[in-house]
């Protein structure tokens, strides 16, 4: 029995009676309105149920589909923009040396430097995603000073100008070499690619009115379609390494010595290499600060995609780069020697080239534009 008391008077309601009230008028509802959809918050009693008719239902027409997610356009500062920023930032002039890694190496270690690398990567990217969302810190030169002052501060900066100074002459010497290749390919007598007035001049052509336009972007943002491209330059790569595979496969395994591992000196050699494949911190701050609701789980979504993009492309380029020359294989696998009885340049592998230098000449401004920021 339920009692309620309502100033000197006391009602007294059998607690069956109201539940079967209660149940023939929801019965009744759903009887001359056709469903549960259409029943209100004051007849669902207990039920929250949030039907998709409604606009702000998780159910309704607000949530988007795979299809519009997927494809819909890239927005300032949007998931997929930041991952694609974050990955390409990575991708660079370390992952076409990889399978050069697994012959110095051995096969064996060289894909257990990648899954290091990788792990590394993550580490680190999630330290510096925690920091940032936990103090609401922006850049590098304020989570110095937060934690060892004006002179770490000094130091770190220092280190970061070297750095990048290192990686953007990197990225002009892998081009040269690059461009050396296609030039031999073409049988060029005209000029001495490998001679000192060419590389200067092609080096200081491509610095002036390509790189430093580029550079000159302050929005990491505005690299969201650039770095598309950049990943589809990568990902054209890999087809053509894999469809070239079997024929250098079947010319240089009969000739061919691999080992899982070698232990000597040039394990710091392979291991420095993999690792440099991986740098992406300087630009993770950057891609945080202009991402649309930077906190920690978003930003860490970010980072999962990016480094997982980055270590499917590095193992596949690394092991059928490498066993398609094995003990032949190039410092960068792209230049490596035709096949007997071929003609003429691969155009194939030409075209990878010229999206390799596509991928390098976008992962310049990438690695410069945090270095202004930080």
């Amino acid at each position: 029995m339920i009692h309620e008391r309502k100033g000197s008077r006391t009602f007294k309601t059998n607690k069956q009676e109201l539940f079967s009230a209660d149940h023939s008028k929801k019965e009744n509802l759903l009887t001359t309105t056709g469903g549960a959809s259409k029943m209100t918050v004051e007849d669902r009693g207990d039920l929250e149920i949030k039907p998709s008719s409604l606009v702000m239902s998780p159910g309704g027409d607000m949530r988007r589909t795979f299809f519009n997610r997927t494809f819909s356009p890239l927005g300032k500062g949007s998931l997929r923009g930041s991952i694609f920023a974050l990955t390409a930032s990575a991708v660079g002039s370390g992952v076409l040396s990889l399978p050069y890694v697994l012959y110095l190496n051995g096969w064996a270690l060289g894909l257990f430097f990648i899954f290091l690398g990788q792990s590394a990567a993550q580490i680190s990217l999630r330290m510096l995603a925690h920091i940032a969302c936990t103090h609401e810190i922006p850049n590098f030169s304020k989570i110095t000073i937060k934690a060892g002052g004006k002179g770490l501060n000094l130091l770190l900066s220092i280190m970061i100008l070297v750095f990048m100074f290192g990686a953007c002459i990197s990225y002009q010497i892998i081009m040269t070499s690059l461009l050396q290749y296609v030039f031999k390919q073409f049988e060029v007598t005209w000029v001495d690619v490998y001679g000192w007035p060419f590389k200067i001049i092609q080096s200081g052509f491509i610095a002036l009115c390509i790189l430093f336009p580029l550079s000159m972007k302050r929005d990491m943002s505005a690299f969201r379609y650039a770095s598309l491209l950049s990943l589809a330059s990568l990902f054209y790569t890999a087809i053509v390494l894999i469809a070239e595979m079997p024929a250098y496969y079947k010319e240089n395994e009969p000739t061919a010595i691999t080992s899982p591992a070698y232990l000597d000196w040039n394990i710091f050699t392979g291991a420095s290499m993999t690792f440099y494949a991986y740098q992406c911190q300087v630009q993770m701050l950057p891609i945080h600060s202009e991402l649309v609701n930077p906190e920690y789980r978003r930003i860490t979504k970010v980072i999962n995609r990016a480094i997982l993009s980055d270590f499917s492309f590095y193992v596949v380029i690394a092991t059928v780069g490498y066993f398609s020359s094995f003990q032949d294989t190039a410092a960068i696998v792209l230049e490596r020697k035709r096949l007997p009885g071929q003609t003429g340049p691969d155009v194939f592998v030409l075209v990878a080239i010229c999206g390799v230098i596509l991928t390098i000449i976008l992962a310049f401004p990438l690695s410069w534009n945090p270095t202004r920021q930080q």
